[in-house]
């Protein structure tokens, strides 16, 4: 019992001290648990503010550089750039923006933290390594690498931030799209050769492999789907033709997904003026009037706003043409109408004399044989016209001369008169009582066309009328006509054993050249002062010394048939590439004859400063082979293009090596959206300027280097303060829209203000505003590579037939060409993928070669004032290999096909700039790319700064008693200039002066976007 009651006693007394101890346990736990949370909660609180702290002075410096960015750039005349436009050898900030005043051309900041304060010195430049800085883009091993100045906010240092703002402009925007891919529309698909609507982000080195791609309807959707750089998956799909196992790799350095322009003029600063309602056909308010000169105190002789406006709008002469060409009305220019015709290319003349009658009483007549040959410069058909050719030799000059035997060969006989003088000379008109005329009836051309007319039967010249020989569209055959001169043969002869010779003599003679309408006739061209002073050359004489071709009229003969004294012609031509001044050794090797000179000139009332002839047109007297029997087929040789048929050749030779479609200037068929088309306006009335004088930078060699040409003035008067807004209403007339899709209208935008041209740009932005002065290769290569993966349907005149090609790399100088990439008069450019990175390459290795931005696009344009070509076209003809970035890129070859033959001496008589000269005779042939061709199709979108920005700030926290960094922050603003005023003279949105800054603070930057970045997406 006692054993059993001491037992039960102990085991009760073990129970309670485990239990005790499993409670003192289990509270201990508790406490250490409670005392672990409270410690992580504690350094979670600590965290959370260090985070918190970083991002409030990320944003911090995102407050900063929006001020930063609207005090430095807000101006419209401020330009924009990268660092590395500075061409130094070292640079390690070379992705900075700088701003520049476009006044003075003076650097105004670097967009870095730490260069805020516009009225202090730059703190930080580029060109310096930074000792405190921190990573906002990219990273080291890429190459990429964006790093800005890391700044304190207090003295202790524990709070810091940094920021840099990244150019969008001077990158390719890839999420566009060309709605004419697939679209079937051959309308559509002609707006959009002309101005591109897309860059072609396929030639970026990371996107090769998405060629295949280029005109896949459901790629370009995907493609204008991309809201980020980081949606490149999206362009993946396995129900794509042509599928890519890789989606490109992108370079936010070299593309975009939201530059936008804002047009206006960084040169003479608000917006720019919208031609797109100035040239409207029902537009004609000052200083517009179609009677008021463009500019209208030009040092050049140019059109009025009348004949721009009735260029931009020919739709109201076609005829009821079926496609695929609209049948045009020709007509003739005027103070206030562009002028729409064919070009006279060759007028030739045979002359000849036969005797009529027999005996003393016996006549001379005069003999023709005329051809002419027409050229449609135009890629439209012409309608059916009359035309018109009179032909006139200079007042005093000699034209022909009647000579009668015997005689010395270039001695004298005395005259019983005592007038010395070894025959007579006379003018045409002196014995036809008139200047020869030859008068073309119905004649109609398709695009290029060129085309013979000749004598449709022999017969006698008329006595009266205007119209003189009267010619058909004709293979020249052997007719001819003749004119009784009512002059007795015996008045040229001295004695029964005289007979008669003809002979050419010197002088110079013009050409009327007339269309016929409205029962009158109105002259298109006036072509003076053709010929040189040409005697009888030593190869038409014999070792007498007497003419090898002699043809007796003896005025005692009777009976038989008239005999005839043989044709001697005489040839005026238009030259062509092939041309030589046969006659004139100054100009032996030729000329540039469209990039120096005019053909379609509506008056050449007078030769170029001291020159001796007509740089146009040929003359030439012929030589034995010339004197041909009147009733012969009329030998010439301007060839034709199929034996019997009217048609010829022109372009590069007037023989089998040159080209029987030549379309030199386009018509427009739709309103214009580019200003690069203008380069088609006739913007001239001399000869002595150039065919495409808008929108190129070939010097004249007729105004000294340093002086300033039509080309220069007129690209120094439109680029920067002139765009096209493509803007209509739509057919209720109530609503506006675009036909070029890559200009968006704000949602803001007053219809008042879209109706008046100074403030039309007020209302819209342009969706992938592209700054010239980009430095990035892979940029440049996008925005060169334009409308691949477009359908075009093309006629070709040659056969007759539509054809249909899909483009790749392509410019257009026709926008409705007639024939394909292999036809340099007709076609159109293709270029390779290496053409277009060695162009890329040339422009940027130029553009930082001048060490400084350009400051307004007109300077981009232009040549600098004394040298001879800008930069652009410098690039296209280059004959010299770059390198750039390490890599070495090889000359241009786009316009090796046209460079020979060349023009290797100049006439120093009439030239100021006789170097301006030399080159390849087709320079600015349509087979020769210009820069105005690559400014059609990338013009609307070009600008010396950017209106769309990307600000990276970074913030960060310091712990106090580890100076190491607790926490950091980087946050991504996307930022768009608008065009309402900081500032404005007018709170009312509906006036004007809403838009009219008032201070230094210009317009306004809008966040558009905002989002924070982790380490990855840095």
């Amino acid at each position: 019992m006692e054993k059993f009651c001491k037992g039960k006693i102990g085991g009760r007394g073990g129970f309670a001290l485990i239990v005790a101890l499993s409670l003192m346990s289990f509270m201990l736990l508790i406490a250490l648990s409670m005392a672990t949370l409270t410690r992580t909660e504690l350094a979670s609180n600590s965290q959370m503010l260090a985070e918190a702290k970083a991002r409030e002075n990320a944003r911090l410096g995102l407050l900063i550089a929006l001020g930063h960015l609207q005090g430095a750039a807000g101006e419209d005349r401020r330009v924009t750039a990268r660092a590395n436009i500075l061409g130094l050898a070292e640079i390690p900030n070379e992705f900075w923006t700088g701003v520049w005043d476009a006044n003075s051309g003076s650097m105004v900041t670097w967009l870095v933290s730490g260069n805020a304060n516009l009225q202090d010195p730059i703190q930080f430049s580029p060109e310096l390594a930074l000792a405190k800085s921190v990573t906002v883009f990219g990273d080291a091993a890429s190459g990429s690498e964006v790093r800005a100045p890391l700044l304190d906010i207090s003295d202790d240092g524990l709070e810091r931030y940094a920021y840099c703002i990244l150019d969008e402009g001077v990158k390719a925007r890839i999420n566009l799209r060309d709605y004419a891919w697939g679209s079937n529309d051959d309308a559509q698909e002609r707006r959009s050769r002309e101005s591109s609507r897309r860059p072609g982000v396929e030639e970026i080195d990371a996107w090769n492999s998405m060629r295949s791609l280029r005109g896949n309807v459901e790629w370009g959707k995907r493609l204008e789907l991309l809201m980020s750089q980081d949606q490149a998956e999206l362009l993946r799909s396995d129900t794509l033709e042509g599928e890519t196992e890789n989606s490109p790799v992108l370079h936010d350095l070299d593309t975009t997904v939201v530059s936008r322009m804002l047009p206006v003029s960084v040169k003479s600063g608000g917006f720019r003026k919208d031609l797109s309602r100035i040239l409207d056909e029902d537009y004609n308010a000052a200083p517009y009037q179609n009677s008021a000169s463009i500019i209208a105190d030009a040092s050049q002789p140019l059109v009025t706003w009348g004949v721009l406006r009735s260029f931009a709008n020919p739709w109201d002469d076609w005829g009821e043409a079926e496609e695929p060409m609209p049948l045009v009305e020709p007509k003739a220019p005027s103070v206030t109408q562009a002028g729409l015709f064919p070009l006279p290319v060759l007028v030739q003349i045979g002359w000849g004399a036969i005797r009529s009658g027999t005996g003393e009483g016996a006549l001379l007549q005069i003999t023709m044989k005329p051809v002419v040959a027409l050229a449609n410069p135009y890629d439209v058909s012409l309608a059916a016209a009359d035309y018109q050719v009179q032909v006139a030799p200079e007042t005093g000059r000699g034209y022909m001369m009647i000579s009668f035997e015997p005689e010395p060969a270039y001695g004298s006989v005395e005259f019983e008169e005592g007038v010395n003088t070894r025959g007579t000379e006379f003018h045409p008109q002196d014995l036809l009582g008139e200047p020869p005329t030859f008068t073309i009836r119905g004649a109609s051309f398709e695009p290029g066309e060129v085309k013979l007319f000749g004598l449709a039967e022999t017969g006698e010249y008329p006595e009266s009328g205007n119209d003189g020989a009267v010619l058909s569209e004709a293979y020249p055959s052997s007719n001819y006509v003749w004119k009784n001169t009512r002059r007795e043969l015996g008045s040229f002869t001295r004695g029964p054993e005289g007979r008669v010779t003809m002979q050419i003599s010197g002088g110079r003679y013009s050409l009327q050249y007339r269309l016929g309408g409205g029962g009158a006739w109105q002259s298109l061209q006036d072509i003076e002062q053709i010929g040189i002073g040409i005697s009888p050359s030593n190869n038409q004489l014999d070792d007498a010394g007497q003419p090898k071709v002699q043809v007796s009229l003896e005025p005692d003969v009777a009976g038989g048939a008239p005999p005839s004294i043989n044709l001697i012609r005489r040839r005026f031509s238009m030259r062509t590439s092939e041309t030589d001044y046969v006659s004139d050794s100054y100009r032996g090797t030729g000329l540039r004859w469209l990039a120096d000179f005019n053909p379609r000139a509506s008056t050449v009332n007078s030769r170029p400063p001291g020159w001796i002839s007509h740089p146009l047109w040929l003359t030439d007297a012929g030589n034995t082979n010339n004197h041909l029997p009147l009733n012969s087929d009329w030998i010439i040789d301007y060839q034709l293009d199929i034996s019997g048929d009217a048609r010829g050749f022109w372009g590069d030779s007037t023989n089998a090596l040159g080209e029987s479609v030549v379309t030199l200037f386009s018509v427009p068929r739709q309103r214009i959206t580019s200003l690069g088309f203008l380069q088609h306006a006739p913007f001239s009335e001399r000869v002595w300027d150039p065919t495409y004088s808008f929108g190129n930078s070939y010097a004249s060699p007729f105004v000294a280097s340093s002086d300033v040409d039509l080309s220069y003035e007129l690209n120094e008067f439109f680029w920067d303060d002139f765009f096209f807004s493509s803007l209509v209403r739509e057919a209720d007339g109530e609503e506006w829209i675009a036909e070029n899709p890559r200009v968006k209208l704000l949602s803001d935008a007053k219809s008042s203000l879209l109706e008046a041209p100074a403030i039309a740009a007020a209302g819209l932005l342009i969706e992938g505003g592209f700054n010239v002065n980009s430095t990035s290769l892979e940029a440049w290569k996008a925005m060169l590579s334009n409308f691949a993966g477009l359908r075009m349907r093309y006629y070709n005149t040659e056969s007759g037939l539509m054809s249909e090609v899909t483009l790749d790399n392509s410019y257009f100088r026709s926008l409705s060409p007639n024939g394909d990439a292999d036809k340099p008069w007709s076609g159109y450019h293709a270029l390779t993928s290496e053409q277009i990175e060695i162009l890329a390459a040339q422009i940027v290795e130029r553009i930082r070669n001048r060490g400084r931005p350009f400051t307004s696009l007109a300077e981009f344009i232009n040549r600098p004032l004394g040298e001879d070509i800008g930069l652009l076209q410098a690039a296209i003809d280059s004959d010299t290999a770059v390198e750039l970035d390490g890599k070495s890129y090889g000359l241009s070859t786009i316009n090796s096909k046209l460079k020979t033959p060349m023009v290797t001496t100049y006439d120093d008589s009439g030239a100021q700039n006789a170097q301006a000269g030399l080159g390849a005779r087709s320079t600015a042939a349509p087979g020769w790319l210009t820069q105005a061709d690559v400014l059609t199709a990338i013009g609307p979108y070009l600008a010396v700064r950017s209106d769309t920005f990307i600000i990276r700030a970074y913030g960060d926290s310091v712990n106090p008693f580890t100076d190491g960094v607790e926490a950091e922050a980087i946050c991504e603003a996307i930022v768009q200039r608008f065009p309402e005023a900081v500032t404005p003279v007018s709170d009312d949105a509906d006036e004007v002066g809403f838009y009219e800054p008032v201070d230094g603070m210009g317009r306004k930057f809008k966040v558009i976007g905002f989002r924070w970045l982790n380490e990855r997406e840095i």
